[in-house]
């Protein structure tokens, strides 16, 4: 009996931590919510809903997917199969974070991720000169700003070194004139710190 009780107990602990949580989870968003549609996988059990405040989202990517641009060889129309796949996945995180779509074909043009958004990218760059930028352009402009701040990024922890401590640079270290590197034999007996053994004789 005992026993239920305080099963029963937690159980309501746990009910109110729980609407605690939802209080203050609810706190982070304006209270306008996008449900997904009835065809999307998580349109039962999840939906988006816009925060209240601003925030940095943090980017998680497998490693060397969205690798550093030299390793893409932008300006090159001949490159090896391993600069191919490293334009592929480029393409494909970058697709995938940016431009809409609702299957994985709708990222790639001619079975390919990286001449979609190569395309994408010299549209929004212009670099073929053509006036007509907006009505072909689905890739989001901020989005690439945001990798060009993730290739900044790179730059940053691969190719400069951190600046050092001014104070460092104007502070030289000199061994103290009194190290007993530099006393005689004689000195160092002198000045020898005794084992504190030496005064626990009289006491065994």
């Amino acid at each position: 009996m005992e026993e239920a009780l305080e099963n029963a107990d937690r159980a309501c602990d746990t009910n109110e931590n729980d609407n605690d949580n939802d209080a203050n989870y609810a706190d982070l968003f304006s209270g306008e919510i996008f449900d997904f549609q009835a065809t999307h996988p998580g349109s039962k059990f999840c939906h988006l809903a816009e925060l209240s405040h601003e925030v940095i989202p943090k980017i998680s990517l497998p490693r060397e997917k969205l690798c550093n641009i030299e390793m893409l060889h932008i300006n090159e129309s001949n490159v090896n199969d391993s600069v191919r796949q490293y334009r592929e996945d480029y393409g494909k995180m970058a697709l995938l974070m940016f431009y809409p779509f609702r299957t994985l074909d709708d990222l790639k043009k001619d079975n390919s991720y990286w001449n979609l958004f190569d395309e994408q990218r010299r549209i929004h760059f212009n670099l073929d000169r053509n006036d007509k930028k907006s009505k072909y352009q689905k890739f989001w402009c901020k989005g690439f700003e945001i990798l060009q701040n993730i290739q900044d990024r790179f730059t940053l922890e691969k190719k400069l070194k951190r600046a050092r401590d001014p104070v460092l640079l104007q502070t030289s270290c000199r061994q103290p004139e009194s190290s007993t590197t530099n006393k005689s034999d004689e000195e160092k007996k002198d000045c020898k710190i005794p084992d504190i053994s030496d005064f626990c004789d009289n006491l065994l």
